[in-house]
């Protein structure tokens, strides 16, 4: 891949043969591959596949279920060889725009920077920046995922100032740069997470937007962080993006 020129990174390279792509390594990642196998210290060769197996894509699969979820091989690792990858299925539940601004959310674009980030955890993230006028509030917030056929909700978060999640900042000046999503190198464990699973939507040709709901404090006199908690639960549950989505907990 370097000889023919490579944009990436040995460490990335590295990463994907060691871990991502080998079906007998540890379990590092939300997605795996079962490409390669290891045959001893610093010695990998193509895996033998099975008669069950198709020899046209890659079968992806998640080392913690027994469940397959077919995804294609991500696009930077088939620079010098073309295949012709499984429809990915959609993450998280179907949706409707009226849905959600019945709700309270409203859309915002994302205006990507780069979509080839390479993160210290081995995974392939990408710089964004959420666009529109941002609320001065709490609120909850979503990330929905769309082709030309349907839109999905994908994961729900609740924050205490909606410009934490989308800026990085507060409208004071004081940074926060660990809460943005948009900036997965200065993010935490869950923000990067999340930044990893946008990008696979987006390297797919899918469409991501971030949709937030502003909840002004005091309202009913419910305890602000109490009715976030509240709300965010509920929206999960009603979604069931436990299971069809990227929360977990």
């Amino acid at each position: 891949m370097q000889r023919a020129g490579t944009q990436y990174a040995p460490s990335t390279i590295r990463t994907h043969i060691v871990s991502r792509m080998c079906a007998n390594a540890a379990n590092h990642h939300a997605v795996v591959y079962d490409d390669l196998e290891r045959t001893g210290h610093g010695r990998y060769r193509r895996r033998r596949l099975r008669s069950s197996e198709t020899t046209q894509t890659a079968e992806p699969r998640n080392r913690n279920t027994t469940t397959l979820e077919a995804r294609p091989i991500p696009g930077h690792l088939t620079e010098r060889v073309e295949r012709r990858p499984r429809e990915d299925r959609m993450p998280g539940t179907p949706v409707t725009e009226d849905e959600l601004e019945i709700l309270g959310f409203s859309p915002h674009e994302l205006r990507f920077r780069n979509v080839a980030v390479d993160l210290l955890s081995g995974e392939l993230g990408s710089e964004w920046d959420t666009l529109g006028e941002v609320p001065d509030s709490a609120g909850l917030y979503a990330f929905t995922v769309e082709d030309d056929r349907s839109l999905h909700v994908a994961y729900v978060g609740m924050t205490e100032h909606l410009w934490m999640v989308t800026k990085g900042r507060l409208p004071t000046g004081e940074a926060r740069g660990g809460q943005r999503y948009g900036r997965p190198k200065h993010a935490g464990v869950t923000r990067e997470r999340i930044n990893v699973l946008v990008t696979e939507q987006v390297r797919l040709g899918r469409r991501v937007r971030h949709w937030l709901r502003p909840i002004p404090d005091g309202d009913g006199g419910e305890d602000l962080r109490s009715r976030l908690l509240r709300e965010e639960e509920a929206l999960i549950q009603r979604w069931q993006l436990r299971s069809t989505g990227w929360n977990r907990g």
